[in-house]
């Protein structure tokens, strides 16, 4: 039959590079079951050029968090043998989940003082930050360098977080408009630069891609364009990052030999000259020393796994032995496992309490008495060494909200065992304005400050704030929220504003719409504008808080 098959088919009428490219469109298991048709088929199927655009399109579903979203490999620069893109294709999906990637962080287009540099980047759990020096210029770009923690990685995505200053009024994120990112294996030199990313201005987790194509290399700059905030009190547009990070795979992780033996010759072919040249060699860029020079240095990297991946690697086994934990009902052995847990091991996470969860739908028991998360909780309050982060705070927020206790949210505020946020304050807002209050001032949020003390009534505590803080609202709107919420005794608030040198007399009544001549009677006018106004029933007394 395959002797027919061949006499009839049109295939051999085609030049053998038309029949290649044919071949090349086909799926994997069409693609087998085609090289057994004739030994000429099987010759056509075989060809590096089927197999190198098989795997351009290999979809490696372990480069996304969500299984129903791919991410595609394509070859990037790696040196490929044509006889070798049948093995590459089959060792693709050998990858398995991601490193974090940078080691430190190198240099900097500037820095607006020496506290904010770019070592603050490395960190998302803190709140320090990166930021760029002022410019009037809304265009003006900077950029960022670091270093991978091997000279060979893959490079998969980089995630960002652009920096909202909850200290300043009105709450700015100091984003740039776009971005780029380049890899290369030198700190001064990027073979690889990405499209221009759109950047949002948020200051969630902002997730840029290199994929389809597979980028290798041991430094990565980024470059921010545009500027989109300015400064409240200079009036210059400036670009801060709170937190980068680049996910990846180390050279030490990949387990296909073919894809390891080729970045290991892209790496040569792009470091093998500046490698002998010694004058370059004498004015090196900040990390530039341990450039590989021959493939016996760069072989070494295969068996150099770095710490953090080490890290990493015991913290991958430690969730599965967490995960036996609970499985078999050891659930506070579990809990203290995670709650004595150094910061290196960083396992007080929301993974962490999101596999609680998810063990406690599994097993089926509705009793909050069985929930692990629960357990979690009560285990981390009754520890006096520690402090609910960032993570644990709002799961414990969200079930004393459940449970109507606002008050253990109250009280462990006070006691300083949750770390204050303003995601916190926003979601106790609602049930407790006093609570959501306190909540505020510890995190530091002067905006959110001030309006709780306008919906509470507290003028005096307004004033007292803006006085202490060397901090200035947009106080037209405060006074005319104020007058909404407190008709009967805004005026109070309004005249006090003016004693304090806070506002003019002018300032108050233009906020007011109040018709306004030199020399008028403040007090008059208001006096006026109150009796017009509906009386309405006041959130809070003058007195009834006080803002130490």
């Amino acid at each position: 039959p395959y002797k027919d098959m061949e006499k009839t088919s049109s295939f051999p009428y085609l030049p053998a590079e038309v029949a290649i490219e044919l071949f090349s469109f086909i799926e994997t298991l069409s693609l087998l079951r085609a090289s057994q048709v004739s030994r000429q088929w099987n010759e056509w199927t075989e060809q590096g050029e089927v197999w190198r655009r098989l795997s351009s399109n290999l979809a490696v579903a372990s480069l996304s968090k969500t299984p129903h979203h791919f991410r595609r490999f394509t070859r990037g620069d790696l040196m490929v043998k044509d006889t070798e893109w049948k093995q590459l294709y089959q060792e693709l999906g050998s990858f398995g989940s991601q490193f974090s990637l940078i080691a430190q962080g190198l240099k900097s287009s500037s820095v607006d003082n020496e506290s904010q540099d770019i070592s603050h980047t490395l960190d998302i759990r803190s709140q320090h930050f990166w930021s760029s020096q002022g410019s009037s210029d809304q265009d003006s770009s900077e950029f960022l360098v670091y270093k991978l923690i091997q000279h060979v990685c893959v490079v998969s995505k980089v995630e960002i977080n652009i920096y909202k200053a909850l200290y300043q009024a009105g709450l700015p994120i100091y984003a740039p408009k776009t971005l780029q990112i380049s890899v290369g294996f030198r700190a001064d030199e990027f073979y690889y630069r990405s499209p221009h990313f759109a950047v949002e201005v948020t200051d969630d987790t902002q997730e840029f891609w290199l994929g389809p194509r597979l980028v290798c290399g041991g430094f990565l700059k980024i470059e921010f364009f545009g500027r989109t905030q300015t400064q409240p009190g200079d009036d210059l547009y400036y670009t801060v990052v709170r937190a980068v990070r680049c996910l990846g795979y180390p050279i030490a992780t990949i387990r296909s030999p073919l894809l390891a033996s080729s970045m290991l010759r892209l790496a040569i072919d792009m470091t093998a000259p500046r490698a002998c040249d010694a004058s370059a060699r004498d004015s090196v860029q900040p990390g530039l020393d341990d450039v590989p020079a021959n493939q016996e240095d760069l072989a070494r990297l295969l068996n150099a796994v770095p710490r953090s991946v080490t890290i990493e690697i015991h913290r991958k086994s430690t969730m599965k032995a967490l995960d036996q934990m609970i499985a078999r009902g050891s659930v506070e052995e579990a809990c203290n496992r995670v709650l004595t847990s150094s910061p290196e091991e960083n396992l007080r996470t929301a993974e962490v309490l999101h596999r609680f969860r998810r063990a406690h739908r599994a097993s089926g028991k509705h009793s909050k008495f069985s929930c692990p998360v629960r357990c979690y909780l009560s285990m981390a309050l009754r520890n006096q060494q520690l402090t609910l982060n960032f993570e644990e705070a709002m799961e414990l927020a969200k079930h004393a909200i459940n449970e109507n206790n606002i008050k253990l949210i109250d009280f462990c505020v006070r006691a300083d065992k949750l770390e204050c946020s303003m995601e916190l304050g926003d979601l106790v807002r609602p049930h407790s304005l006093q609570t959501a209050l306190l909540i505020y001032l510890k995190s530091f949020v002067p905006d959110k400050v001030v309006d709780c003390l306008v919906e509470l009534g507290n003028g005096r505590g307004i004033i007292h704030y803006i006085n202490g803080m060397q901090y200035r609202p947009d106080l037209p709107s405060i006074i005319r929220k104020f007058a909404r919420l407190h008709t009967t005794h805004f005026v109070e608030f309004a005249l006090a504003l003016v004693e304090h040198q806070l506002l003019r007399d002018v300032d108050v009544a233009l906020a007011l719409e109040l018709q306004w001549e030199p020399g008028s009677d403040l007090l008059n006018l208001l006096s006026r504008f109150q009796d017009a106004r509906p009386r309405s029933d006041s959130i809070g007394d003058a007195s009834m808080f006080h803002i130490l």
